[in-house]
């Protein structure tokens, strides 16, 4: 072959060998860069264990400072709390003992003004008041003769619902039969006669319900009349 392209050959096998040998010492750098984080890493591991024990002992230390400082604190306290407490008790036996006298004296100051004002109106005691009750008597009067009439007024109002609701609880029944009669059932017939006892029924129920207003609005009426 040409002279040429022995060295073109040359030169491509010896950039190949160049190429390996990078290679080869890339792949050492490498590893050797990667012994040496391992290494780093572990002593780094072993630094922080080490640092972890040391604030471990010192926090317990200081926890246990903290923990007697904090009973000494909680003593002083409870005595200073205790000192307190006795002085307030001192106080309030004082003050009990002024304000119970004061209590006795004000007591007999205001006994001493309703004696006084009550002989004032036992003075006052005149015609005009005689009068004023005259009129309240005529106005109980009135009311018991207004209440009367309400009651009688309800008494009436409830016996007419009353008969009302009777009345439509039996055309109900009545309709109902009807219904039931065109539906040719024996079932459907008792169950009309079921509705028409019910109907009585309610209409009974009603009115027991309006004897018991009517009752009870005449007490009320009375009751009022009285007062």
């Amino acid at each position: 072959p040409p002279r040429s392209t022995q060295s073109r050959s040359s030169a491509a096998s010896d950039v190949y060998k160049r190429q390996k040998e990078y290679q080869h010492v890339a792949e050492d750098k490498t590893r050797e860069f990667a012994d040496q984080l391992r290494k780093k890493s572990y002593e780094a591991k072993d630094q922080l264990v080490e640092k972890s024990k040391e604030y471990a002992e010192i926090a317990s230390h200081k926890k246990d400072d903290l923990i007697e400082k904090a009973k000494e604190r909680a003593i002083e306290l409870k005595d200073q709390a205790l000192e307190k407490s006795k002085e307030y008790a001192e106080i309030a036996n004082e003050k009990k003992d002024e304000l119970i006298e004061s209590a006795k004296e004000k007591a007999i100051d205001l006994k001493d003004q309703a004696a006084i004002k009550a002989r004032e109106y036992a003075h006052i005691a005149s015609d005009k008041v005689k009068e004023k009750a005259g009129d309240i008597k005529e106005q109980a009067v009135e009311k018991s003769k207004e209440y009367a009439a309400i009651a009688n007024e309800k008494k009436d109002e409830l016996i007419e619902t009353a008969k009302e609701k009777a009345i439509d609880l039996k055309d109900q029944a009545a309709i109902k039969a009807r219904e039931y009669a065109h539906i040719a059932s024996d079932k459907v017939k008792e169950k009309a006669g079921d509705i028409k006892e019910q109907a009585v029924e309610k209409s009974k129920e009603y009115a027991a319900i309006a004897n018991e207003k009517k009752d009870e609005l005449i007490e009320t009426a009375k009751e009022k009349a009285i007062d």
